[in-house]
């Protein structure tokens, strides 16, 4: 499992930089990640002869996106978030000294520490005003999730409630109507709090630590 492993932590860090520096997550990061994990355990499992690890990055990956989709329907993640944890729980379907996989302790250890993080990010947007952000159609990229729906004569090219957030394809499409003056060439887009930087963190402390929820858990019901 070591190479799953490994395969996240880079593709994370390289998650958590854009998601800082760009305030997307690119599909090119986390596509990859979904389609190796997949990949990876139907290999493995078949070598190996065993069936349950055949399916488990997908079944992994379909229980990622299931959770992460819940959460980007209550407002807590964008798009791109929701991506990289089903890359995550791609790679990640095993299980480390946990009950559930290591996707889930990542998470759970992202939710702790969001919990103290969480404040410092809705003071500084609240200062800011910054909820959403008006970009140039050339500023436009795949990935992000328009604060409005896009449409021309009945074809939609850009929903605000899709996770998954704009496509090349309709990236490409929204230019040249715009440029062709059908719609308007600055796009409102969502801004959302930078999760990629502390579900690497979480990652991490599962490396190390381990789930820390669990370890709570665990200490509390040695005590009882």
């Amino acid at each position: 499992m070591e190479i799953p492993l490994f395969i996240s932590l880079i593709f994370t860090s390289l998650a958590a930089y854009t998601d800082i520096r760009r305030k997307i997550i690119p599909n090119k990061i986390t596509y990859p990640m979904i389609a190796f994990g997949i990949i990876y355990h139907g290999v493995s499992g078949a070598v190996r002869g065993e069936i349950w690890e055949i399916f488990a990055g997908a079944l992994g990956a379909i229980a990622a996106f299931i959770l992460g989709i819940a959460l980007y329907s209550i407002g807590g993640w964008a798009g791109g978030d929701v991506k990289l944890f089903t890359g995550l729980g791609a790679l990640l379907p095993f299980t480390t000294g946990s009950p559930y996989p290591l996707f889930i302790s990542v998470l759970f250890n992202s939710v702790i520490l969001t919990v103290f993080s969480l404040p410092f990010f809705a003071i500084i947007r609240r200062r800011k005003g910054i909820f959403y952000q008006t970009v140039h159609v050339d500023d436009l990229k795949e990935g992000m999730i328009p604060a409005e729906t896009i449409a021309h004569q009945g074809k939609v090219y850009g929903d605000p409630k899709r996770a998954a957030g704009l496509t090349r394809y309709e990236v490409r499409e929204i230019k040249r109507l715009a440029y062709e003056g059908k719609i308007p060439k600055r796009i409102r887009v969502k801004i959302g709090t930078p999760f990629a930087p502390i579900l690497f963190a979480g990652l991490v402390l599962a490396v190390i630590i381990g789930d820390i929820y669990w370890a709570l858990i665990s200490r509390f019901l040695e005590f009882t």
